[in-house]
């Protein structure tokens, strides 16, 4: 299940004071719901934080010392299957991620401390989501009605992957599909694999996608590979180092997956269906 994350624009705004807070040896960590002019002295710290602050974390930042990153964001606990993109930094580019020490931490009575886990589903969202929206946005308006929904599976990070949920309504649909897919990767770059498959398909569950691609795809005519084009920099396979025939780093090869059923043979890929069941029968009390 795919959480909804509301986005706080008031932290985008206040980025840069946060970097600047950094290069004075200082930073704190705010979660609101509005921010006021008022201000208060931070105890035992050279700054003025706002008053209406629901948690301070003051802390220094300690030079000379860091972690890599690939060291923090790589180390997965066993079951724990949500990626991210710095999940696959090359421990080559990784870089050197400073330590800062917290010296307290405050908070106001009953606190809402809003803040992201990651590498995690919810991590993942927060980039699927806005990827699958703009996915969303510009198919809608090519193909009006026929996209039924679409997917940035958790295993890409959000990014990576889409499933595209193409319905097929007229004859004429039959490759608008494929066209789709290329205008998801217009849309954004970073794609890297788009999976499209049927409305009867649940576009958000792996395993029925992966039925699909058992029983309705056929590699030496389903499969399109579109090579030499830009894809995601953190890639570890997009290297230079991964294969000779990459020229740069990030510049590597997409590819469709065409999952769905051929127009004129739809009659013979009916899936099986359920018998309406009526529960008054076993649950009279509850129906």
């Amino acid at each position: 299940m795919r959480f909804l994350v509301r986005f706080e624009w008031n932290l985008i705004q206040r980025a840069h004071q946060l970097a600047d807070l950094i290069f004075r040896n200082v930073i704190y960590m705010k979660t609101a719901a509005a921010a006021y002019d008022a201000t208060v002295s931070c105890s035992g710290f050279f700054c003025q934080i706002a008053a209406d602050r629901l948690v301070l974390v003051p802390g220094y930042v300690q030079h000379g010392r860091g972690v890599t990153g690939v060291s923090v964001s790589g180390q997965r606990s066993p079951g724990n299957r949500q990626h991210s993109a710095t999940d696959m930094r090359p421990a080559s580019t990784a870089k050197k991620l400073p330590i800062i020490k917290i010296k307290a931490i405050t908070t106001r009575r009953n606190p809402i401390m809003q803040t992201c886990i990651g590498p995690s589903e919810e991590h993942v969202s927060m980039a699927g989501i806005p990827t699958e929206a703009s996915i969303l946005v510009l198919l809608e308006k090519m193909y009006p009605g026929k996209i039924r929904n679409v997917y940035c599976a958790s295993s890409g990070g959000g990014k990576y992957i889409a499933v595209i949920q193409f319905q097929k309504k007229v004859p004429s649909d039959e490759g608008r599909q494929r066209q789709a897919a290329l205008l998801a990767f217009a849309s954004f770059v970073e794609l890297k694999h788009v999976f499209l498959v049927d409305e009867d398909v649940d576009c958000f569950d792996m395993e029925d996608i992966l039925w699909a691609m058992t029983t309705r795809f056929q590699a030496d005519r389903d499969l399109i590979l579109i090579s030499g084009v830009q894809c995601h920099p953190l890639d570890p396979s997009n290297q230079p180092e991964y294969s000779p025939l990459i020229r740069a780093k990030g510049n590597a090869c997409k590819a469709i997956f065409d999952c769905t059923v051929p127009w004129d043979q739809k009659d013979r890929f009916v899936r099986a269906k359920f018998k309406e069941v009526d529960p008054k029968h076993w649950l009279p009390d509850l129906f």
